[in-house]
């Protein structure tokens, strides 16, 4: 029997952690709390841990200086990071310090399931039921770059590391690991390309492993030549879509061309290149012309100053925004704000 300590300054997610891994039927016999990596720190040092599951931002002592101090003082201990998007350089620092694993956050109860899994029987005299979610996460990207972006490259080493993946897989769960891995790469390019991927493996219901890989790599290659052919239909337009709202929904922050395509889930390259073709325009063009947009409509009908309609659409300087605005609409926001007052007096309203 195991015990586990789960690390985490928010409540919520700390007992939800909890309850996900007494109720999975892993041979856990008990399970310890922390609210930061002080008390941890503390838990670990009266009592017995054969796992560390840590959030990467916490007060005191973070999560990844926990799994360092760990690392030098206690080897025998195990680690998983929970870690969100934003975080995701801090989790690839603490793999430095020999973590087994890292779960995006929010984390969902079938993934924590296979990660303690994986990282509790590694070391012992049972086979792995499932493979760590860090390594089905990486064949996951290769394969959608090499499927979406028709990178053979990327998809020829995404199909040879699942190989490798499944060389550690029983032949008990082999047929359980590869179905869990086609749904998911389904789903991920499903939600890229805005269309249902509905072709699914033809798994016998008893076939050793070799067919069942060799099953799988034929269910990618399918959905390869699936996306080929629905490419002949303008996919630019579902992408710019996504582009479009995000950039309507941020476009005050300071967001970038990268941050735009890790929405859509392509290279900054690609779609550097296919917003250029479609639009006619880069993206800092389309940005600041939808700002210029927004604070025309905020200085027509606001009623509020040049410098708070400079801030609202996501200039901090005043006097750029002044000259962005002069160059693109032909007179100062001062003019047009006089000129829009003039028009409500004497219309009651105005529309361009």
């Amino acid at each position: 029997m195991y015990s586990i300590l789960i690390a985490d300054d928010e409540p919520l997610a700390l007992r939800g952690n909890r309850i996900i891994i007494e109720r999975s039927g892993l041979e856990v016999e008990k399970i310890y709390e922390a609210g930061d990596g002080a008390e941890a720190w503390e838990l670990l040092e009266k009592y017995p841990v054969d796992l560390v599951i840590t959030d990467i931002k916490m007060p005191k002592i973070d999560g990844v200086s926990l799994c360092r101090r760990i690392s030098q003082e206690k080897k025998n201990i195990r680690t998983i990071i929970v870690s969100g998007y934003a975080d995701f350089q801090y989790a690839r620092e603490a793999l430095r310090y020999g973590v087994k694993d890292y779960i995006l956050k929010p984390v969902q109860r079938q993934e924590l399931i296979q990660s303690v899994s994986s990282v509790l029987y590694e070391a012992g005299e049972q086979e792995p039921v499932y493979v760590s979610h860090r390594e089905i996460e990486e064949v996951l990207t290769l394969l959608q770059q090499g499927i979406w972006l028709g990178r053979q490259e990327d998809l020829e080493q995404g199909i040879r590391m699942y190989e490798a993946i499944m060389e550690k897989v029983s032949e008990d769960y082999a047929l359980s690991v590869s179905g869990d891995f086609c749904r998911m790469l389904a789903e991920k390019l499903s939600l890229k390309t805005g269309q249902l991927i509905d072709q699914k493996p033809l798994f016998p219901e008893k076939g050793d492993k070799k067919t069942i890989v060799n099953l799988t790599t034929d269910f990618v290659c399918g959905i390869q030549k699936e996306l080929l052919l629905k490419k002949q239909t303008d996919y630019t337009d579902v992408l710019l879509g996504m582009a479009e709202q995000y950039l309507e929904e941020n476009y005050a922050r300071d967001i970038t061309l990268a941050d735009l395509a890790s929405r859509t889930g392509f290279s900054t390259n690609y779609f550097s290149q296919i917003f250029k073709e479609k639009t006619g325009k880069t993206f800092v063009q389309c940005r600041t012309e939808y700002r210029i947009r927004k604070a025309k409509e905020l200085l027509r009908w606001s009623g509020r100053s040049i410098t708070d309609v400079a801030m609202e659409v996501g200039y901090n300087d005043s006097n750029y925004f002044i000259r962005v605005f002069k160059e693109l609409v032909g007179q100062t926001p001062s003019s047009y704000k006089k000129g829009g007052e003039c028009r409500r007096w004497q219309h009651g309203g105005y529309d361009e």
